[in-house]
């Protein structure tokens, strides 16, 4: 569409109704109000599940709890109602065994080495100590930062939907759809780029608007009355004719709701339900990625107990304690993530619209927008994960790679260890079949040129 020209001075003609034909498209009563109900029927089922799930993040935050569930001291009749915190004395019993263990082995090295080995134990133990002391603080100040952030960022964006108040979603409808009548009244003298400021969605309608059976009427008499131009009236007598002329509207035949009508709103169906999908699963991801953080808080906490006495450098205590780091890092980076979602669609909506596109475009472009933003959404998670070191958590998957390639690192070295003694480390097997074979085949090259050089200098030397 090349643009919206107003209604001519001597009345409608095809070139207007060629203009306006995104807009003014003329149906049976019947089928248009059929069709309308359907659209809309989706579109309200759509909008709920995309609403409850703005509504739901707010109320994720409230399982945070569940992240101190082995760290305070106010949870030591246990909230899970699993009696799951008579495990921390386990567990700590369990880290001190292991430490008892690593104590002895470190004695023997000890021994063994003059003291050059087995005299870490001490910082490893220290480390263990502080890091085990630090970490309640840790998880509670951290998730009360992470809470503030979303309160901060996000808090009036999820009231009020949780409130049936204006939001992201509303928007939405008000840039999808637009009233013809108000069109009209102002005699199809519009702004093309404004286009969607005579939607009959404004900027502080409630959510209610959406169930409205606005989307649903058709251009009746009454509506007509209510225009003041006369040839605005007009145009909804008329339709678009063959060649030059314009046609009379078909009034239909003995079968009542046959006759031809024009909808009051011309509203972008696809558009708004293929929007409202795709706040649904995204929406529904990041509360996925905020719970599973809220556990992993909670599961390194207790085995961090065990764990970290394993290693007498207090190397594995770091680990977890970056781990659990990362975790809360992530809960507070979450809701910059989604705000940032939020601010680009809301931007990049208002960008279309100023391009003057027909629906076709429009929602191709307006979609498109929505999936590379929900795609850019779980990429700051991912990005998150990788910044602070925390496993992405996004399925059996990623976990069985994982898994594949600790197994494949772990025979290599393995085979490593078997190997460097007779040859000197001069192959490692664990870098693959093939770079072991090479290197293998290298090294033998290299002890046969030896070998007869060594017998070449036993020759000449004879000779002399």
């Amino acid at each position: 569409m090349f643009g919206l020209i107003t209604l001519p001075a001597g009345g409608v003609n095809n070139a207007f109704y060629e203009s306006w034909a995104d807009y003014l498209q003329p149906k049976s009563r019947m089928f248009l109000s059929v069709l309308q109900t359907m659209f809309q029927g989706l579109a309200d089922i759509f909008y709920d599940l995309a609403n409850a799930v703005l509504t739901a993040w707010s109320a994720a935050w409230k399982l945070a709890d569940f992240s101190s569930l082995f760290t305070d001291a106010k949870e030591a009749n246990d909230m899970t109602g699993y009696q799951l915190v008579q495990y921390t004395g386990l567990f700590f019993t369990i880290g001190l065994i292991i430490m008892s263990i690593m104590m002895a082995v470190q004695l023997v090295q000890f021994n063994l080495t003059s003291g050059r080995r087995g005299k870490e134990w001490p910082a490893g133990i220290v480390t263990a100590v502080i890091i085990i002391a630090l970490v309640p603080m840790l998880i509670s100040g951290g998730t009360a930062v992470a809470k503030s952030m979303n309160s901060t960022l996000l808090g009036d964006n999820t009231d009020t939907a949780q409130n049936g108040g204006h939001s992201i979603l509303t928007d939405v409808w008000k840039n999808n759809s637009v009233d013809l009548k108000k069109v009209a009244q102002a005699n199809f003298n519009v702004d093309e780029k404004h286009i969607h400021d005579y939607s009959p969605v404004k900027n502080n309608s409630s959510n209610a608007i959406v169930k409205s059976s606005i989307f649903t009427s058709v251009i009746d008499d009454d509506d007509k009355k209510d225009i003041k131009g006369k040839e605005a009236k007009k145009v909804f007598d008329n339709k678009q004719g063959e060649e030059s002329k314009t046609e009379k509207m078909d009034k239909g035949g003995w079968i009542k709701g046959s006759e031809d009508a024009y909808p009051r709103v011309k509203v972008n169906w696809m558009g708004i339900i293929a929007a409202e999908i795709v706040f649904a699963i995204v929406g529904f991801l990041a509360i996925i990625e905020l719970i599973v953080r809220f556990f992993r808080l909670a599961y390194y906490s207790l085995t961090l107990l065990a764990l970290a006495f394993r290693d007498m450098e207090g190397k594995k205590a770091m680990q977890i304690l970056h781990l659990m780091e990362g975790s809360i890092l992530g809960l507070a980076l979450l809701p910059l993530n989604v705000i940032l979602f939020f601010a680009f669609v809301q931007w990049g909506m208002n960008a279309i619209n100023n391009q003057s596109l027909s629906w076709g475009p429009y929602t191709v472009v307006s979609v498109a927008l929505l999936l590379a933003a929900g795609k850019g959404l779980l990429s700051g998670f991912a990005l998150i994960d990788d910044w602070t070191g925390t496993p992405s958590g996004h399925g059996g998957t990623v976990t069985s790679l994982i898994g594949a390639g600790a197994a494949v690192a772990g025979v290599g070295r393995s085979a490593n260890g078997a190997v460097a003694a007779p040859f000197h480390g001069a192959a490692k097997v664990g870098r693959g079949a093939t770079k072991a074979g090479e290197k293998t085949v290298n090294g033998a090259k290299s002890i046969k040129d030896k070998v007869a050089q060594a017998r070449k200098r036993g020759d000449d030397t004879q000779n002399d």
